[in-house]
């Protein structure tokens, strides 16, 4: 293998560090035998190690300071999808389809590999058919995979067993194969000559039945009805009749403006990934007379093309994937993208997955429940405020009046509007009647027993313009602005007013709960009402806040006061007639409106924006989360795990109500200075917020800053490597070496499970020596590091663990472990490694054969002490290792 190749084998490797076997901990781990942190005193974070990560893998880090619980919480806050799984496949991953548990790879020429899915974190190629040509689609259908095979055709390949493919069959068509669908006995090829139709009811015996020639060059389709709709390259779609297989008819050619590479069709459109161009959709109710209705420019290269659900899914080259919300077909909007690690080329979809067919890197598997984006409704009317039932939705929409949009289904759609005189601004919904604040009129009230035809049932006139209302029935309290705050009756569909209260300014908002009603004036700040006397109310306490409050929700003794260009203000309530003001957290938009939950306000921000700010400790607030939304954030309306926005003349808009990840603790130390925790995998690159929490005291946390990047970071000392089963064949041990240089590694060791002994390579006076091997054929390998190297291996997964790291993580009873001395002199005794692995006091003893005296020599722990036999650990061999289900002394 030449020097170029070895550097680009090292490319196409993912390797982990991993025990032979190992558990992963629940999200937070206590201790019993710990000492919790005295006096509940506040934690304090001094550093995090390594503080620069790569993104691929389970990563471990050390945090040092003080005054850790044993319960400690380690979190970190940012945005962005998970990469669920990875694998490196054989070549270059053109296209993907998922049948059966598998993913069956399109993998050009190398042919077809076929990978069990059905853990996304444990991929395993677990079969895989080399074909005649280069294969660059994959069609799937019951026990054969038809693979579009380059200038070689069609290529029919057995997959009855998934782990030993057999080719069967293949057809030549005269030009160069790109793509492949089918239905109904046949498949259909995108070829450079055109669309071929071959019969394959006889998958033994494939024979063509037609080709019709297109105008450009074919190089995708995508079948609906009697048509299949062709990416026919600069000639932009050509669309063939296929109601008679055997006399095919191109019909239509439409221009896209671009190079068509990619089409998929659903219901009435027809969605184009036209390369640099971006996205095409093009109405199709009459196949013979297409309209382009909207294009959208995108990340990348669009290479291929998902859509289904109301969304739109973009292989899109060096961009990854580009995911695009098309509910409404003619306003395409991007939702979230996932910059994968190689060339997006091709994408298949199911569930909560996208399987990315991604060039170089293989496939990759991309979690899409973390997009923050779960939808909307884009509505005729400027939304500011709404309310959520439990089958609709009920938007304050402006000048539109009260709209009404229902939530059953894959999509929200608009049911109905009520017209109102002015212009709708705020809405709350109680049994059948729903109370609209008009900034004209007062407040309408509807009669919403039947939501897709609403009737009018009362009004009330106001003598100011209401901004507001709070509902705490059978009272409606209403931030009626330079006239104060309005009490009125409800118990009958026509309000009638009780009460009222002054206030000084202009009342924005209002909110009533059981002991008091609380207003955000924007002079004023927090005004507090006493809430026992309706007819009679008074002003009890207020607290002025440095900007204009908009909004206010009370969550116990906290009030959280939306303060226009201020952020948000916290204040507290426990003395209601002296609230107080605790910290502010500045927002970056205008506050508009706040509600809490489980710790954490979600503001509306103004344009665009969805702020989120962590608020269980009142003193010491902190803004974890900016999230873009289309529209005008106004307000925010949170239910069932759903963060719901009235996002202006984006209408409603709807998000995941998720955006922190706790990280999974392995140890708290015993004295409170050092923590041992785990970053998942799948973070993007960026940089992120880590906060430690006693949760013992809430009210004292600290945070630091972590990245994450592409390097990984091979610490000194010795290592556990894993190869997947998709690496055999690619990287050898010579050439890790090499690649990590002798200044830094000194060997490496892979045990053999056929001579079942330990195989090493290691540098001797600057030469590499030993047994070559290749790593993924020996499992689990051992690698000593000389010292520490930061390594940019320019891949997608990367799971590196010291040994000192891991031991945590090793499952009770018996493990084999090989101790790589390589060829050097110097050699690892029992009590040396024994003492390297009981650092955190959870391995009572190392066993080893002996080859010479015929018996087993074993190093323990007793009372705190090595004991039992110091003898060396020689190359080539292994030892037993073993974990009690308790920690040992």
């Amino acid at each position: 293998m030449t020097g170029k190749n070895k550097v680009e084998a090292l490319y196409r490797i993912t390797f982990a560090l991993i025990v032979i076997s190992f558990v992963f901990l629940p999200l937070v781990i206590s201790s019993d035998s710990l000492s919790p942190a005295e006096g509940g005193a506040a934690p304090r974070l001094n550093s995090i190690s390594p503080s620069v990560i790569y993104a691929g893998g389970t990563t471990p880090i050390t945090i040092l300071g003080e005054n850790f619980s044993p319960q400690a919480i380690v979190s970190i806050y940012g945005e962005g999808l998970v990469l669920a799984g990875s694998f490196r496949t054989q070549d270059f991953a053109r296209e993907v389809m998922v049948a059966d548990g598998y993913a069956y790879v399109a993998d050009d020429s190398a042919g077809l590999e076929v990978i069990r899915i059905s853990n996304p974190r444990q991929l395993a190629r677990v079969g895989s058919c080399d074909t005649e040509g280069t294969a660059h689609g994959v069609w799937v259908s019951g026990e054969y995979a038809y693979l579009a095979d380059g200038d070689q055709g069609l290529a029919v390949i057995n997959i009855s067993d998934p782990e030993n493919p057999k080719p069967c069959a293949h057809l030549a068509l005269g030009g160069y194969a790109w793509k492949i669908k089918g239905r109904d006995g046949l498949v259909y090829l995108a070829n450079d000559q055109g669309l071929a139709i071959v019969d394959v009811h006889d998958p033994l015996k494939p024979g063509l039945k037609a080709v019709c020639e297109t105008p450009g060059s074919a190089c995708g389709l995508s079948l609906s009805g009697d048509y299949a709709y062709v990416a026919d390259w600069s000639k932009g779609v050509s669309i063939i009749k296929i109601s008679d297989p055997n006399s095919p008819r191109l019909v239509r050619s439409f221009d896209t403006s671009g190079l068509a590479k990619a089409v998929c069709t659903v219901g009435e459109y027809a969605y184009v990934a036209n390369g640099a161009a971006g996205l095409k959709v093009i109405h199709i109710n009459d196949p013979e007379n297409p309209l382009l209705v909207a294009s959208l420019d995108v990340s990348g290269d669009a290479e291929g093309i998902w859509a289904a659900g109301g969304r739109v899914y973009l292989a899109a080259a060096d961009a990854g994937l580009q995911m695009i919300d098309v509910r409404d077909a003619a306003k395409p909007g991007l939702i979230g993208s996932y910059d994968t690690t190689g060339l997006a080329c091709g994408l298949w979809v199911e569930d909560d997955y996208v399987y990315m067919a991604d060039g170089p890197s293989g496939l990759q598997i991309i979690n899409t429940h973390r997009f923050p984006s779960l939808g909307g409704c884009d509505t005729a009317g400027d939304v500011q405020g709404l309310w959520i039932g439990e089958d609709y939705a009920y938007l304050a929409g402006g000048e539109r009046g009260l709209e009404i949009v229902a939530l059953g289904g894959n999509q929200p759609t608009l049911a109905t509007t009520y017209h109102l005189q002015g212009m709708a601004r705020k809405v709350e919904v109680s049994g059948n009647y729903a109370y609209v604040v008009d900034n004209r009129t007062g407040v309408y009230v509807i009669n919403i027993q039947d939501p897709t035809h609403p009737l009018p049932a009362g009004s009330y006139y106001s003598r100011g313009i209401p901004y507001g209302l709070s509902l705490n029935s059978p009272l409606l309290y209403v931030a009626d602005g330079t006239d104060g705050v309005a009490i009125l009756d409800i118990t009958k569909p026509s309000p009638q007013v009780l009460g009222r209260v002054r206030i000084p300014g202009v009342v924005m908002d209002v909110l009533a709960r059981e002991k008091a009603v609380y207003a955000a004036c924007a002079e004023q700040g927090l005004v507090i009402i006493a809430a026992d006397s309706p007819t009679a109310p008074i002003i009890k306490g207020y607290c002025d806040t440095p900007g204009k409050a908009q909004g206010v929700w009370v969550e116990g003794e906290i009030a959280y006061v939306a303060d226009g260009t201020e952020g948000l203000a916290l204040i507290n309530v426990q003395d209601q007639t002296h609230p107080t003001l605790l910290a502010q957290v500045d927002t970056q938009g205008e506050a508009s409106d706040v509600v809490v939950s489980g710790g954490y306000a979600f503001i509306a921000d103004g344009q665009g924006d969805l702020a989120v700010a962590d608020v269980r400790n009142p003193h010491k607030p902190l803004l974890i989360a900016h999230v873009e939304v289309p529209g005008i954030v106004r307000e925010v309306f949170l239910k069932n795990g759903k963060i719901y926005l009235a996002a202006g003349e984006a209408g409603l808009q709807i998000l995941a109500q998720s955006f922190c990840w706790t990280l999974e603790v392995a140890e708290v130390s015993s004295d409170g200075t050092r923590i041992q925790a785990f970053l998942p995998p799948g973070l993007r690159r960026g940089d992120y917020t880590l906060r430690v929490t006693n949760p013992d005291g809430l009210a004292d946390w600290q945070t630091d800053m972590i990245g994450i990047s592409g390097l990984v970071y091979i610490p000194e000392g010795l290592n556990i490597l894993f190869c997947p089963d998709g690496q055999e064949g690619i990287l050898t041990s010579d050439e890790l070496l090499a690649y990590l240089e002798e200044d830094y590694a000194k060997s490496v060791q892979g045990y053999d499970p056929v001579s079942q002994k330990f195989q090493t390579t290691a540098w001797v006076n600057g030469e590499i020596q030993g047994k070559e091997f290749i790593l993924s054929d020996a499992g689990a390998c051992l690698l000593y590091m000389k010292r520490g190297k930061m390594v940019d291996f320019s891949i997608d997964q990367i799971e590196v663990y010291s040994l000192s790291q891991i031991i945590n993580r090793l499952s009770p009873g018996m493990s084999l472990l090989g101790i790589p001395t390589g060829l050097s002199s110097t050699a690892l005794t029992s009590y040396q490694l024994l003492t390297e692995l009981l650092k955190t006091g959870n391995v009572s003893s190392l066993q080893r054969y002996s080859q010479q005296g015929g018996n087993w020599l074993a190093a323990y722990r007793f009372m705190g002490q090595n004991c039992g036999d110091a003898y060396p650990l020689p190359p080539g061999e292994g030892c037993l290792l073993y974990v009690p289900a308790t920690p040992s002394n």
